[in-house]
């Protein structure tokens, strides 16, 4: 009898023991669960990218226009002031969340084909390096910022005259 009952306390030990050591097995918490919904970011263009009126020569040049509207010209390029025309730098306007930063991405390493509607690639200018101010990121103070943008605009020798156009991308995108 003293060995079935000293049988009977092991084999109830064994069990009170094990179901105490699959209870410290098991935990459980919470947590909260969160989402911040900000304003999207907007842009909008205020004026264009204008480099005023360029004379070629028989030489290629090119027309620097700086992010803050200096343009100068290498080359065979010739700038004329003394006619009509309005030289600009490009001018956009972000809007969104007050005192984000954003990122700027402009057409890089690719140019811009620009017309002047003729025929023939002799018709056609390009545009390239485009640069900006702020670069390469910006701030939303008080949910807005604006920046500039300016590039250079290669000239070949004895280019056609007209009115040359085109357009260029800009994006901008909350970091």
């Amino acid at each position: 009898m003293k060995k079935i009952f000293t049988t009977l306390s092991l084999i109830a030990s064994f069990l009170i023991i094990s179901t105490s050591i699959f209870a410290q097995n098991t935990a459980r918490a919470t947590a909260n669960v969160n989402a911040h919904i900000i304003q999207p970011i907007a842009i909008q263009k205020n004026i264009d990218l204008n480099f005023g009126t360029v004379v070629p020569t028989e030489n290629s040049g090119t027309v620097i226009l700086s992010p803050t509207g200096v343009r100068t010209s290498t080359g065979g390029a010739v700038l004329i002031t003394s006619l009509p025309g309005t030289i600009s730098s490009a001018k956009f306007t972000v809007t969104g969340q007050p005192d984000a930063t954003y990122s700027i991405s402009l057409p890089g390493g690719n140019s811009v084909q620009i017309s002047n509607g003729g025929s023939g690639s002799d018709n056609k200018m390009f545009v390239n390096n485009f640069v900006s101010d702020p670069t390469p990121n910006g701030l939303l103070e008080n949910g807005t910022q604006e920046f500039t943008v300016g590039a250079t605009l290669e000239v070949k020798e004895n280019q056609p005259v007209g009115m040359y156009t085109g357009t260029f991308e800009v994006t901008v995108s909350y970091n």
